[in-house]
């Protein structure tokens, strides 16, 4: 994971306060989101 996916994966997190939420609207598994 590069920088800038890193910055929009807690971008989405922080607007949807949720690692699932957030997963789930990046397509990206729930593991990789949370990392």
């Amino acid at each position: 994971m590069d920088r800038l996916q890193a910055v929009e994966i807690f971008v989405k997190v922080a607007e949807l306060k949720s690692f699932s939420a957030a997963a789930t609207a990046l397509n990206l598994s729930r593991t990789l989101v949370s990392e």
